[in-house]
C-alpha cells in the first residue's frame, strides 16, 4: 500500500523506487525481489528495507488494535470492565508504539503476547494458528524497529514512504500514531507495567496451582450411592 500510487511516481525518491520495484517484480514486470520469495517471508519476515518495514509495523499495529479490541468485548461481557480498559490501552498503545517503531514498545507487547500463551497452555489450552501466527508477527515486529533504527539514523526525512490520509484507514494507521505516541509514551509504560505484573502473577498462580476443569466437572457429577441390607 505504501507504493501504490495512480497519479504519479516519483522514483527519485530511494523509498519510492524500493517500493515500485518491489510491486512490478511482484506483477511479473520485473526480475523478483530475491529475498521476498515466498508469502511466509514477505508476510512475517521482509527485507531490510524502509517499506518493507514500515508494511509490517502496520500489520503489528492492527494487530494489537485487534486483540485490544477483542479482549475489551470478552472481559467487559465478564463484568470485568477495569481489566477490559486496562487490557484495551494496553494493546492499542503498544500497537501505537509498534507503527512508530519502538523497539521497546514491540518487544513489551510481545512478552505480554507471550505471557498469556503461557498461562493458556498451563491451563490446558492449546494455543491455535492464529494465536501462533500472533507471535510470530509480534517478534518480527521487533526486528522491524531495529532496522527502522538504522534507517532513522540516516537522518533523511524522505527514507520511509509518505504516510496518506486520504481514507479513515489511513488517518487511523498512518496519522493518528504519529500524533498520540510523543504524548502517551509515558503513559504506555506505566499500563505495560501494571498489565504485565498481573500477567506475571496470574501465570505464576495457574502454575502452582494448576486447574483441570475435566476433572472437576466430573467430581461434581459423581453421586453416592449408600447400599443398607433391610432389616
Amino acid at each position: 500500500r505504501c507504493c501504490a500510487s495512480d497519479v504519479s511516481i516519483d522514483l527519485r525518491s530511494k523509498p519510492t523506487l524500493a517500493c515500485y520495484n518491489s510491486a512490478m517484480g511482484y506483477l511479473g514486470l520485473s526480475d523478483p525481489v530475491e529475498k521476498q520469495d515466498n508469502l511466509f517471508r514477505r508476510i512475517f519476515w521482509p527485507g531490510d528495507g524502509a517499506c518493507d518495514v514500515d508494511a509490517l509495523g502496520q500489520r503489528g499495529f492492527w494487530l494489537c488494535a485487534a486483540v485490544g479490541i477483542i479482549s475489551f468485548a470478552v472481559y467487559f461481557a465478564h463484568g470485568q470492565w477495569l481489566l477490559a480498559v486496562l487490557t484495551f490501552a494496553f494493546f492499542w498503545l503498544g500497537g501505537v508504539g509498534v507503527r512508530e517503531h519502538s523497539t521497546a514498545a514491540a518487544i513489551i507487547v510481545a512478552a505480554a503476547y507471550l505471557l498469556n500463551l503461557a498461562a493458556s497452555l498451563i491451563a490446558g489450552a492449546f494455543p491455535g494458528v492464529i494465536a501462533i501466527a500472533a507471535v510470530v508477527l509480534l517478534i518480527a515486529n521487533i526486528r522491524g524497529t531495529q532496522i527502522a533504527a538504522r534507517w532513522a539514523k540516516t537522518g533523511d526525512p524522505e527514507v520511509f514512504p509518505e504516510r496518506m490520509r486520504e481514507t479513515w484507514r489511513d488517518r487511523l494507521v498512518d496519522q493518528m500514531p504519529a500524533l498520540i505516541w510523543p504524548k502517551t509514551r509515558v503513559v504506555f509504560f506505566g499500563v505495560a507495567a501494571i498489565y504485565l505484573l498481573l500477567a506475571a502473577a496470574g501465570t505464576v498462580i495457574l502454575a502452582r496451582h494448576p486447574r483441570h476443569p475435566a476433572v472437576s466437572q466430573q467430581e461434581q457429577r459423581s453421586v453416592s450411592i449408600e447400599v443398607k441390607p433391610a432389616p
